[in-house]
């Protein structure tokens, strides 16, 4: 919630809050945000929908717990649909925390605190990441 209340003090025209939690959307909701409820659909889609096709910047707040909208972890969720509601001349942040070692981790991947990141995708939008570990 922190980041939205900052993107607006920052001047941002419309700020959306992805989450599933009731009480968190409608935090968002009260704080000027727009809210989208993933169990409603997919998010990425949602998000591009209400910002026209992208938004100019968007933060990763989760980190290495990401749960898809059916509750499995998924560590690599929120970057790669990160990426893909950005437009392709945004930037992405990113906040969450995400360990160097995951022993409780879903895969042997994530478990070695490394993600499936769609670099791909990631080039061919050409988003910039300025992202820093806080």
């Amino acid at each position: 919630m922190e980041n939205s209340f900052s993107a607006s003090l920052r001047g941002a025209s419309q700020v959306l809050v992805v989450d599933r939690q009731s009480d968190r959307l409608r935090m968002a909701e009260e704080a000027g945000a727009t809210a989208v409820d993933d169990t409603q659909g997919d998010h990425v889609e949602q998000n591009l929908d209400l910002t026209g096709g992208g938004a100019d910047k968007g933060c990763e707040c989760v980190g290495y717990q990401a749960h898809d909208p059916q509750g499995e972890e998924r560590s690599e969720a929120t970057m790669n649909d990160l990426v893909a509601s950005v437009k392709a001349t945004g930037a992405i942040g990113v906040v969450g925390v995400f360990l160097p070692q995951d022993g409780g981790a879903p895969t042997e991947l994530t478990q070695q605190g490394k993600l499936p990141f769609e670099l791909g995708q990631f080039w061919l939008d050409s988003a910039s990441e300025p992202a820093r570990p806080t």
